[in-house]
């Protein structure tokens, strides 16, 4: 369902309340949106929240308690913010990392290897996607994508939500997806 408009003004109001004014004046869009977000959201037993630019700059990691970073496929995005290379887009966003995190399947095999970089040196745990334990996931996501044509980005992205679903202990059924169309990201 919608935010309606009473709720975002309730949150807005919130924020007015609770920030100095400077500070609300020096937050860019994507950053207000997500305090709005969070204020309306609370509390909850679980927030998704999607990264804008990833990493440890972005708007969403300063918030505390995460069980569950995912990362998805790393590229070559926001580099004026990020760094040119893969390898130093990876480690900005892989800083990110507050707990368990899931990689996703990676297109670079540098990915994982700075990502356990990361993790040993924060003394995190890192999961990939790829691991032998998800495998059977990804085998019944396939399958699922087969039977309706689905591009496998997207039996990647189910596969990668199964395994998230997974390791924070909450059960998945592909059941529940059939009949939904999966199309696009902007769907």
């Amino acid at each position: 369902a919608l935010v309606g408009d009473d709720a975002l003004e309730e949150a807005h109001l919130f924020l007015e309340r609770v920030l100095e004014p400077h500070d609300r004046e020096a937050l860019s869009y994507f950053e207000y949106t997500t305090l709005i977000a969070m204020a309306i959201f609370q509390p909850c037993d679980y927030v998704v929240m999607e990264a804008g630019l990833g990493g440890e700059f972005d708007a969403t990691t300063p918030f505390p308690n995460k069980k569950l970073l995912v990362v998805t496929p790393v590229g070559k995005d926001h580099t004026d913010f990020l760094g040119e290379s893969i390898a130093k887009i990876a480690l900005t966003k892989l800083r990110a990392m507050q707990s368990l995190t899931l990689l996703g399947f990676q297109k670079s095999p540098e990915v994982y290897d700075i990502a356990q970089k990361v993790a040993t040196q924060r003394g995190l745990k890192v999961v990939s996607i790829e691991d032998g334990c998800f495998s059977e996931l990804y085998a019944r996501g396939f399958a699922w994508g087969a039977e309706q044509l689905i591009p496998d980005f997207l039996v990647q992205n189910v596969t990668t939500a199964m395994a998230a679903l997974h390791l924070l202990g909450i059960a998945c059924d592909l059941k529940g997806l059939e009949g939904i169309p999966l199309q696009g990201r902007c769907q």
